[in-house]
């Protein structure tokens, strides 16, 4: 059995995998993923010129008001089932994890959980809100109205998405490869994409989230960017036209949306990917200018180290020790279950941490 990066001769047969595994149109919507420019970053087992197992990631950087955080997302993650049991999953994740660490990837992003990779180090992390707003609690405004997207639209929807502060960062042709991934209709699901203007002019979109079902009664929101309070007043309008009764999505807590739909229901999620930090200083240097903006002390006061396992910061002679990288991993991405540190340097550091981060499963879920 072989071990190494996808081959052109590879490629399909590696799709293949992920369809017979997951579901019929997985070449359809991962397109960047399984692209022939992402073939360094698919890693295969092949057995008899067969593609048996592979881990695959595609990089791409995060901005966190204006901080550049460079990340892997692994996605079809699959072997074959007379082949499991053997560990193969596991070197491949250990290949991918040292090529991402050479291409100064700081972060590792898992669509998925399990033992395979809490025994890497990456376990469930992150911090959302999960909203449902029934119809009728945002009041709504005559001067927003609805309107389907079309794709001569491209250039006004990247000008939308560019004005987020923390988003994945992308390029026009990027963007639009994701986005036509990631609409492709599921078998019980699909993505229309809805502009929200106000007096004529286009302030936001969402993408949205609909499914079949007939015992289902919301309407998802797989990615929005834009004006939130424009957005918010076009929920009765979207609900109208998809005939369903609540609007459903994730929300960062530092996102102004949060106190525009404070009142509907509510729950604390994690972002449902599993993360692994690959390198911790370097990371660290990454945020300085999300420090140098939140808490300017910090970008010269902080100190960080990694030591035998344990991961350190310290302030002064004040100490916060991690005794693990998952336990980090929850810090500074957030968890619903970790509470605030109340030591001198918790509370101190509780100003920037955890950091504002994108909802991981919007288009760029690859």
């Amino acid at each position: 059995m072989e071990f190494r990066p996808c081959t052109a001769s590879d490629r399909l047969s590696a799709i293949a995998l992920s369809r017979s595994v997951f579901k019929p149109n997985m070449g359809e919507q991962f397109l960047a993923l399984f692209g022939e420019n992402n073939m360094k970053h698919m890693f295969v087992a092949v057995d008899g010129g067969r593609v048996v197992s592979m881990v695959n990631y595609y990089p791409a950087t995060v901005s966190v008001h204006g901080a550049r955080i460079t990340t892997g997302s692994v996605g079809s993650v699959c072997t074959l089932p007379e082949y499991r049991g053997q560990k193969i999953a596991s070197k491949l994740l250990s290949m991918a994890g040292d090529q991402m660490r050479f291409e100064g990837i700081t972060v590792m992003i898992i669509s998925g959980h399990g033992n395979l990779y809490t025994a890497y180090g990456a376990d469930y992390a992150g911090y959302a809100t999960e909203w449902f707003v029934p119809r009728g609690m945002i009041p709504a405004n005559p001067e927003i109205v609805i309107a389907p997207f079309h794709e001569a639209d491209w250039p006004a929807m990247i000008r939308i998405y560019e004005t987020e502060p923390v988003r994945f960062l992308r390029n026009p042709s990027e963007f639009q490869t994701l986005f036509r991934g990631q609409t492709y209709p599921d078998e019980h699901k699909t993505y229309p994409t809805e502009w929200i203007l106000r007096n004529g002019k286009v302030v936001a979109y969402a993408i949205l989230d609909l499914s079949d079902d007939p015992e289902d009664d919301t309407l998802g929101i797989k990615e929005y960017a834009g004006d939130r309070i424009g957005l918010s007043e076009a929920f009765d309008a979207l609900l109208e036209k998809y005939d369903r009764r609540r609007m459903h999505f994730a929300v960062d807590p530092h996102d102004p949306l949060m106190k525009i739909v404070a009142g509907g229901e509510c729950r604390p999620i994690h972002q449902y990917a599993s993360l692994k930090i690959l390198d911790f200083p370097a990371l660290m240097e990454q945020l300085k200018p999300y420090w140098a903006r939140e808490m300017p002390e910090a970008a010269t006061a902080l100190r960080y180290e990694q030591l035998l396992g344990t991961y350190r910061f310290q302030w002064g002679s004040d100490l916060l020790d991690f005794p693990d990288e998952i336990a980090l991993t929850r810090w500074i991405f957030g968890h619903p279950e970790v509470p605030k540190d109340e030591s001198v340097l918790g509370r101190r550091l509780g100003q920037v941490f955890p950091i504002p981060f994108p909802w991981t499963h919007n288009l760029n879920y690859q």
